[in-house]
C-alpha cells in the first residue's frame, strides 16, 4: 500500500511541478501529509516550518522546491542535524532540515572540510560555489538528523529570511477537521483577582451545545483576569495534533485579541515564551494565550482591546472564542463572565511548600486566598534598598526577594554571600521579582532562585562559594534539578578555588555535587548504509553530566576521522570517506565527559 501511494504521490509531484512552474514544489516524495505546522511551540523559541511525514524512514528524496542556487551548508548534533540553505532568483531561501545526508557533490565537499580538524559540527557559506539546481533537482535525502524520529523539516523565507508560513502559498495539505479546544485556562491579572473563590488559575473543560458550539457556562471572577485555551489542530487521514492558524476572542464590544500564525522574524522567535503558558503545577506550555501579558510584541498578535485582560462586570456578558485552521475549518466557544463577591470563600491550608505556590511576576499566592505583593514593599523587611531587596520567611526558609527591570543589569548575593547572581540587561522580558535561597538537598549544597517558570532571553552568571569544607580531588558539578521529573542537568561550569561559576540558561533548583566517574564504553557495531557507505557505531553513555564529543575522538587503523555523537541512542559514530573495513581493525576510543572525566580503550573488529 506504501508502495503505491509512493507511486501515485510521484506523478502527483511531476503533474504539479509542470502545471505550476512559478509556484514551490512540495519537496519530498515521502508524503503529503504532516507531523507539524508552522508556529508551534519548541523549547525555546516558535517552529519556523512544516515538518513532514516520512513514516519512521529515512533515505527518502528531497527536491529543490523552486530553481535556486545552495547558498549554505550546515551540520550540527542538535537542531536542523544536517541541512540545505537555498535561494531563489526571486531573493527568497528554502530550507531542508534533519537531513539524512546531502548529495554526493555536496557530501563529499563538506567531509572533506570536516576532516581537516575532525569536526562534527560546520556551517559554511557556500555561495561562491554557485551550487544551482532546478526545480524538482534532487538535493539531498531524508533523515533524523539533529532531532527524531525520522521527517523533513523544510522551511520558506522572505528576502529578508523571516519565517513564512509555507501553507500559505501554493502548497496544501487535506485538512477538512476542525480545530479542537479541550481546555480552557482562566488566569487573575492582579494579586487582588479571585476566579470561582480562589486566587489561584482555574482551568475550565467546555461541554457541547446541540448547534455545535462549545460552551463554558459562566465563569465567577471580580478582578481582571485573561484567558488561554488548551487546543490543537488536526488534519485528514493521520493522527497528528498540530497548532492553529487563527485564535479570536471577542464579545459586543468587539475583538479583544486576534492572533494568525502567518509570519515572524527569528529574533522573535523568544517570544514563544509569552504566546504559550503552562498549568499552575505544569512545566509543558500547552495553553495558546489570548491577551498580551508583557511589554513585548509577539509577532502573530495583530488586534487586541486592553491586551486581550477581561474585567468582570455585575452585568453577564457573553464571549466567543474562534479557533480556525490554515482552510477555515473553525471551532467556536462560548462563556459568560460576572462579576461576583464570593463572600462566603474559605481560605485552604497553606501550602508549606514554596515551589507549589502561584509565582507572578509581581505577586506569589501562597493559599487559596492569600497573595503577596513582591513589588509592594509591605512585606518582609528591608535588606538591601539599592538593589530592592527584602528579606521574608516563607515556610521557614529565609528567601531575599529582588525587583527587577528588564533594561538594566542586576547583582544579587544571598543572605550569607555564598550565592552570586549576576543578570545582565534584557535577561527578562518585563519587570519582575526573583527569590533566591540556599538550602541542602540529600545532603548536598543547593540554591533556588525562583520563580521558577519565569522564561529568559540570555544565560545568566552564578558563582557559588562551596565553603572550605569541600574535600579534596572532588571534580563538583553544578545541575539544575527538575522536581515534576525528578530528573538532574548539568549546567556547565568551573572551580575555581572553593568557588564554581556558571551560566543557566533557566532559573530554579540547582544542586552541587562531585561527578568524578568517566563515561562507559560499550560495544563498538560496523554499519554499512544502503547507499553503500561504512561506519562504526560504539555505544556510550554518562549519566551525570553527558558525553562531550567535542572532546572525544575515534582512530580506526591509525587514521582519525570525523566523531559524531547521537544524543537519542547514546552512541558515538565514526565516520570517514575512505574508510574500508579490514579483516582485523584495530579500533582506538577516547570518549570525555562535560565534567572532564575521560577513558579510552582500544577494540579489534
Amino acid at each position: 500500500m506504501k508502495t503505491l501511494i509512493s507511486t501515485f504521490f510521484l506523478v502527483l509531484i511531476s503533474v504539479f511541478a509542470q502545471a505550476q512552474p512559478t509556484g514551490y514544489l512540495w519537496p519530498t516524495d515521502a508524503s503529503a501529509y504532516l507531523s507539524s505546522t508552522f508556529g508551534e511551540t519548541r523549547s525555546a523559541h516558535f517552529h519556523s516550518g512544516l515538518d513532514i511525514k516520512t513514516w519512521g524512514k529515512e533515505g527518502y528524496n528531497v527536491f529543490a522546491s523552486k530553481k535556486g542556487q545552495i547558498v549554505r551548508i550546515a551540520i550540527s548534533s542538535q537542531g536542523y542535524g544536517r541541512v540545505l540553505y537555498m535561494q531563489h532568483l526571486d531573493g527568497t531561501f528554502t530550507v531542508y532540515a534533519h537531513l539524512q545526508r546531502f548529495i554526493p557533490e555536496l557530501q563529499t565537499y563538506i567531509d572533506s572540510v570536516r576532516l581537516i580538524n575532525h569536526v562534527f559540527e560546520i556551517d559554511l557559506d557556500v555561495t561562491s560555489k554557485k551550487w544551482t539546481f532546478e526545480q524538482g533537482d534532487i538535493i539531498g535525502f531524508s533523515g533524523s538528523t539533529g532531532v527524531g524520529p525520522p521527517h523533513l523539516h523544510f522551511e520558506i523565507r522572505n528576502e529578508n529570511e523571516q519565517a513564512i508560513n509555507a501553507l500559505l502559498t501554493n502548497l496544501t495539505i487535506e485538512d477538512t477537521i476542525a480545530p479542537k479546544i479541550s481546555a480552557v485556562l482562566v488566569i487573575p491579572m492582579s494579586d487582588t483577582t479571585i476566579i470561582e473563590g480562589s486566587k489561584f488559575p482555574r482551568v475550565y473543560y467546555p461541554s457541547k451545545k446541540s448547534n455545535g458550539i462549545l460552551n463554558l457556562g459562566i465563569i465567577n471572577a471580580r478582578g481582571p483576569i485573561a484567558i488561554a485555551i488548551n487546543e490543537f489542530d488536526q488534519a485528514d487521514d493521520v493522527s497528528n495534533r498540530y497548532a492553529s492558524y487563527e485564535f479570536i476572542l471577542e464579545s459586543d464590544e468587539g475583538i479583544h485579541f486576534y492572533s494568525k500564525h502567518d509570519s515572524f522574524n527569528f529574533d522573535e522567535a523568544e517570544t514563544m515564551f509569552i504566546d504559550r503558558i503552562a498549568a499552575y503545577g505544569a512545566t509543558r506550555r500547552s495553553y495558546q494565550t489570548l491577551f498580551k501579558d508583557e511589554n513585548f510584541d509577539v509577532p502573530f498578535y495583530k488586534q487586541m482591546i486592553n491586551n486581550g485582560i477581561l474585567k468582570p462586570t455585575k452585568d453577564s456578558v457573553e464571549y466567543i472564542i474562534r479557533v480556525n485552521d490554515i482552510y477555515d475549518n473553525v471551532t467556536e466557544l462560548q462563556f459568560q463572565l460576572l462579576e461576583s463577591t464570593f463572600e462566603n470563600s474559605v481560605e485552604m491550608k497553606d501550602n508549606p511548600d514554596i515551589n507549589q505556590w502561584y509565582w507572578r511576576n509581581k505577586w506569589l499566592t501562597k493559599q487559596s486566598l492569600t497573595s503577596i505583593n513582591l513589588q509592594s514593599g509591605n512585606f518582609g523587611e528591608n535588606w538591601n534598598s539599592k538593589k530592592n531587596q527584602r528579606l521574608a520567611y516563607f515556610s521557614g526558609e529565609r528567601l531575599l526577594v529582588s525587583k527587577l527591570y528588564p533594561d538594566r543589569p542586576h547583582t544579587l548575593f544571598s543572605v550569607d554571600n555564598n550565592l552570586k547572581v549576576h543578570f545582565n540587561a534584557s535577561t527578562f522580558f518585563d519587570t519582575t521579582s526573583i527569590a533566591i535561597y540556599l538550602s541542602e538537598k540529600d545532603e548536598f549544597q543547593s540554591f533556588s532562585i525562583m520563580p521558577h517558570s519565569t522564561p529568559l532571553r540570555k544565560k545568566y552568571f552564578v558563582e557559588f562559594y562551596l565553603g572550605k569544607n569541600i574535600e579534596p580531588d572532588q571534580n563538583y558539578q553544578i545541575f539544575h534539578f527538575d522536581p515534576f521529573k525528578d530528573r538532574y542537568t548539568h549546567v556547565p561550569g568551573t572551580l575555581i578555588g572553593s568557588t564554581i561559576h556558571a551560566q543557566p540558561e533557566a532559573l530554579g533548583e540547582f544542586v552541587v555535587f562531585p561527578d568524578n566517574e568517566a563515561p562507559s564504553i560499550g560495544s563498538v557495531s560496523l554499519k554499512t548504509t544502503d547507499y553503500g557507505a561504512n561506519f562504526l557505531e560504539i555505544d556510550v553513555l554518562d549519566e551525570l553530566s553527558g558525553i562531550n564529543f567535542k572532546q572525544s575522538e575515534i582512530i580506526v587503523n591509525g587514521l582519525r576521522g570525523i566523531t559524531e555523537y547521537d544524543f537519542e541512542e547514546d552512541k558515538l559514530i565514526y565516520i570517514h570517506p575512505n574508510y574500508i573495513p579490514n579483516s582485523r581493525d584495530r579500533i582506538e576510543v577516547l570518549v570525555t565527559d562535560n565534567a572532564g572525566n575521560s577513558r579510552s580503550e582500544v577494540f579489534y573488529l
